[in-house]
C-alpha cells in the first residue's frame, strides 16, 4: 500500500491529488484539493508543502505518509525545479 501525489500547475494556482495504490493494481482517489495563488509566489507552495506533511489514516494499516509526488510543470519549469530542491534538501 502506498500514497503518491499528483499535482499539476497552473499560473493561478495548484492542484493535488492524493491516489492510494494496492495489491492487484487497485487505485483509490484519497484527496483532491487545490491551493490558490501565484506559484510565482512562496504562499502556495508553502501550502502545497504541508499538504505532502500530513498523515492519512487507513482504516486497517492506521497512520501513512505521502510516499512520493509528482508534478506537472507546464509552463512554470523554474518555480517547480526551485521548490523540489529546496523539498529534496530539507526532507533528505
Amino acid at each position: 500500500l502506498v500514497l503518491v501525489v499528483g499535482a499539476d500547475v497552473h499560473p493561478d494556482r495548484i492542484e493535488a491529488e492524493v491516489v492510494g495504490f494496492g495489491l492487484g493494481e487497485e487505485t483509490w482517489g484519497i484527496r483532491f484539493q487545490q491551493f490558490l495563488g501565484s506559484p510565482a509566489t512562496a504562499h502556495p507552495w508553502k501550502q502545497f508543502d504541508e499538504f505532502l506533511e500530513q498523515n492519512f489514516t487507513h482504516p486497517k494499516y492506521g497512520q501513512m505518509r505521502i510516499n512520493c509526488a509528482f508534478v506537472d510543470s507546464g509552463h512554470l519549469k523554474d518555480e517547480v525545479y526551485k521548490f523540489a530542491s529546496v523539498v529534496l534538501l530539507v526532507h533528505l
